[in-house]
Formats: C-alpha cells, structure tokens, sequence
C-alpha cells in the first residue's frame, strides 16, 4: 500500500512541476507587470521568476526529474513483486502512457488555458522548494554556467517592434484610430523633425518689406494659428514668430514697429533631432514652433508641437493636413493628388504605403525617384503604385494621378 500511494504522489508532484513551467512560460507579460505594479506579492515574485529563468528552471526541472525518476524505480519494484519480471515491459509501456497523459500533455494543457490563475497560485510553493533546495540548485546553476559559459543577464526590455507586434496581434479588439495612436506614440522615438516639419518652400511668411496692406490682409486670414515674420525676402533672416492669439482683435491698429515688437523668439532644432527629444525641448522651452537648420545654419522647414501631436492622435489635432481639394477620387481605381502633400498624411489618409523616409512631399519622392526635374509629364511605378505626373509648372511637380494595381 505504501509503494502505491508513494507512486502516485510522485506523479502528481511531476504533474504540478509539469504544469507549473508552461503556465510561467505562458503568463501575460504585461498582465504580470500591472499586477506587480499594484503591488500583488505573487504576482512580483513571479516577474522576478521570469527575469531570471535560470532560477525558475532550476526548481522545476530538478523537481520533475526526481519525481519521475522516483516514480518510475519505485513502479518497477510494485510491478516485479506484483506480476513478475516476466511482463515487466508492459508495465513500462504503461507506465509511460500515463506519464505522458497524466503528467504532461493534461496538466500543460490546463495550465496553458488558465496560465495567470496557476501560475500565481503555484509561485508560493516553489518559492518555498527554492529555499530547501537552495544548496542543491546553487550548484547545479554554478555548474551549468561554467559549462556554458553564460553569465546572469539582466531582464532585457522589449524593443520597440516587439511592442508593435503585441499592438498589432491586438489589433482585433481596438480601432484602427486607437491602433494608429499607439504606434505613433512608437514612432516618436524614430523619427526626426524633418519627417513631419513643413518644408522651406512651402511657407507662407510676412515679409515687413512688404507693404502694411499686404501684411494686414494676411493677418486677416483665419486659418492661421502663428505666422513668421521676416524682415526681408532672406529667409535665413526670422524676426520672430507672431500668434494670432496674441494680436487677435488688434492687427487693424498695428503698424510694422508694433507687429515687430509682438513677435516671439524663435527657437531652433537641429536636423535630424528626434521627434520625442524635440517634445521635450517644446515643453522646457514653452513654445509651439521651431525653425529646423540643417548643419551649416541654412533654414530648412519648420516644425509645429501640432505636427508631432498629428503623428500621436491624427488628423485631430492638424485638421488641415489635407486640405481640401489635395486628394480627388478619379471615380475608378486612382486618385488626383496635389504635388505638396506630405506622403505621410497621403498614406495615412487612404492607409496607403508609400516610401515616408526618403522624402517630405509627393513631389519630392517623384523627383528623388526620377533623379531629375521631367520636361513634361511622365510615369513611375514605386512598390504597388503607378504614379502620373500630370501637371508641371517650371520646376515644380503640381498635380499627380496614383493608381494601385
């Protein structure tokens, strides 16, 4: 009686180690982090498992190996003194079945479905086997590094694309503004100011060369949330940047002295700094705009905290990202889209995938794909995208027809 109920503990010891070392593998990483930071002991002590997995398999393999060897020894003698030596083979095939259902693929299998809930309910006891076994697991870690020649790792934090593939693998229970929020938040830490920064020539300035006639009908116009302001057609030359929140109800009593005075510093960004680090430098500094330099100090672009926050949550917060007009459906399979607009809002606003690295606008992706400026209108094809030039105006790329085949 005794060898039977010995037996049998034994194989549920190797069910509970069995099961034990899937529902760990298995838990929910991020799951496991929330926890912890709430302060759930379990929960912590079994991050501190998975941070150090040598620990962890060092419990339960030397705990599954014992018990099954212990179980099978201990079944040969119950066999041979219950049957004889004669079936003894029988007795292994069985035996090996019932480890194989019993304490292997069942336990695993439960343990998979329900990996949270057992692997917070087992870390208590194997916490506590540690301890016991501790002089034991000591030297056998000891010896298998030194045959390995591994040293203690630290936990390793997921990189950026493990996070967007966990989003992605998600992607089923969020919407796609929810989705495009996270990776754009993921985005930041890859991307430079001049992704998003509106190009040299595509700014509007007030130039105070110009007449107070002209300026004052910009100031008029009610679109704009700043305007920079120039002293003369250099470009290179900023006086400060005026917003409109400042002048607003005033602008028709100013004169060019005044608008001078009311405008701001302006700040300046290095080409090619980081989308976050420049979040950073809006919010030490307490300002909306900066003007991005490449290496000799030459203009470039300009960059609005809207452009960053438009890479965060979309079309929200720079609801004039494609003006309208920009992109027209041809009524088939193509679309007519102007040759100033960024790829980056094209794509996102058909949830198209054109090259966004190489270039800011759909003109300058066409000219850095063609390696010159066409005489007249031409075609392309760039991944899945047959792109037209349709219009040209002196240098300039003006109107363009894709179409995805």
């Amino acid at each position: 009686m005794f060898l039977e109920v010995s037996i049998i503990l034994l194989l549920m010891c190797s069910a509970f180690f069995s099961g034990s070392e899937t529902a760990v593998m298995a838990v929910d990483r991020y799951q496991l982090r929330t926890l912890a930071g709430e302060g759930s002991r379990n929960a912590i002590m079994l991050q501190n498992y998975i941070e150090d997995p040598d620990r962890f398999f060092g419990i339960v393999l030397l705990g599954n190996t014992f018990t099954n060897i212990a179980a099978a020894s201990l079944f040969t003698l119950w066999f041979v003194g219950a049957v004889g030596n004669e079936y003894l083979m029988v007795g292994t095939v069985s035996l090996t079945v019932a480890v194989l259902i019993f304490c292997e693929m069942l336990p695993k299998s439960i343990a998979a479905r329900h990996s949270m809930n057992i692997a917070l309910f087992v870390v208590k006891p194997l916490r506590a086997l540690e301890i016991v076994l501790h002089p034991a697991l000591y030297v056998i870690r000891h010896i298998v590094r030194i045959i390995s020649f591994r040293k203690k790792k630290s936990a390793q934090a997921l990189d950026l694309n493990a996070v967007r593939r966990v989003i992605r693998a998600a992607s089923e229970n969020l919407s796609r503004d929810d989705r495009e929020m996270l990776e754009g938040i993921l985005d930041l830490s890859c991307m430079c100011v001049e992704d998003v920064m509106m190009p040299k020539y595509q700014l509007d300035v007030i130039d105070l060369s110009q007449s107070w006639d002209i300026i004052q009908e910009k100031l008029s116009q009610k679109h704009k949330n700043y305007w920079l302001v120039v002293g003369s057609e250099n470009w290179d030359d900023f006086e400060g940047v005026v917003h409109m929140t400042d002048i607003i109800g005033l602008h028709s009593k100013m004169n060019h002295d005044s608008l001078q005075k009311a405008a701001r510093s302006i700040a300046y960004v290095q080409e090619g700094t980081l989308l976050k680090h420049q979040l950073e430098n809006f919010k030490k500094g307490q300002h909306e705009v900066s003007v991005v330099v490449d290496e000799y100090g030459s203009v470039v672009g300009v960059l609005d905290i809207h452009d960053i926050l438009e890479e965060i949550v979309g079309f929200y917060a720079n609801r004039t990202a494609v003006p309208i007009g920009s992109v027209r459906f041809d009524g088939g399979s193509g679309y007519f889209v102007k040759g100033d607009l960024r790829v980056r809002d094209l794509n996102r606003y058909l949830d198209w995938k054109l090259p966004e690295t190489q270039s800011v606008s759909l003109a300058g992706l066409a000219l850095l794909h063609l390696g010159t400026i066409p005489e007249g209108p031409c075609s392309m094809k760039i991944n899945d995208y047959y792109i037209e030039v349709i219009e040209i105006r002196g240098n300039s790329l003006i109107l363009f027809h894709i179409g995805v085949r």
